[in-house]
Formats: structure tokens, sequence, C-alpha cells
């Protein structure tokens, strides 16, 4: 289970997270709300590209900060800018190596249905955006995080 309590994040006297609780189970969730309600901040804080200034974060009872967490959730921000000095295959080693149980395998496949293929061997710097979004997500479906976000 992944738990949020009391989670607060402010920018200057701007509180943008208020006090917030929440307890997401194991089945599909989706956030939503107008533009600049928040929802960024809180994927941003709930996944530590934030810092949060008070409450407390937990998937299975692992802290943030602990390995266990971080092997627990695969979160895609939509400013996230790869290095574009990889190439795709590069790419997906890097981030896969850092779950202990992804499946290079699946994500060929994947890449396959996407027709994706020609591209691994070639710089992310060529690849067009949706290029860019498409490998992200085949690496993310091919990693065994029971939290994805995009």
């Amino acid at each position: 289970m992944f738990t949020v309590e009391k989670l607060t994040k402010k920018f200057g006297k701007k509180v943008v997270l208020d006090n917030i609780t929440i307890n997401f189970k194991e089945d599909t969730t989706v956030i939503v709300g107008l533009n600049g309600s928040g929802k960024t901040v809180f994927l941003n804080s709930i996944t530590g590209i934030l810092n949060i200034d008070s409450g407390t974060i937990a998937i299975d009872g692992f802290k943030p900060d602990s390995k266990e967490f971080k092997e627990r959730i695969f979160y895609i921000p939509s400013d996230f800018y790869l290095p574009e000095y990889m190439t795709g295959k590069e790419y997906a080693y890097f981030i896969m190596s850092r779950y202990t149980k992804s499946s290079y395998q699946l994500f060929i496949e994947i890449i396959k249905l996407l027709d994706m293929s020609n591209y691994l061997d070639k710089p992310l710097e060529s690849y067009s955006f949706g290029m860019k979004k498409k490998i992200q997500l085949a690496i993310m479906f091919a990693t065994p995080t029971p939290i994805k976000s995009i």
C-alpha cells in the first residue's frame, strides 16, 4: 500500500499541498485536477524530486530514501530530459539496471510493438518527442514496479 500522511509543500508563503492524507491501494488510481491545482507538485513530492515541508510518505512501509521504496515506483515526469548522448539501448540498460527484476526481453517486445526496433542504436537526441515518450513507456512497462506514474 502507498500511504501519504499530512503532506505539506510550500513555495515561499504559497501553500500548494496542505496537509494531504491519502492511501492508494493496489489498483488503478487516476489523479485529475485543474491546471495549477498541484498534481505535478504532488507527484514530484511523493517521488522525492521535490523536498516536502512536512508529512510522511511510504510504500509498503518503506520510506522514500530507501532502496525498497525506489524499486516500487516508476515515474515519468512531464518535463523529464533524457541523456541525449545515449542510444535508446544504452538508456534502457541504464534505467532498467536500477530495477532488479526488469525484463529486457519484455522491453524489446514492447519496442517491436511500438515499431521502434530500428531506433535503439541511435542517440536519443535524434528521437522525436513522441519517440522519447515511447521508449520511456517501454522501459516503465518492462520494470516490475507496482506503482507507475506518467
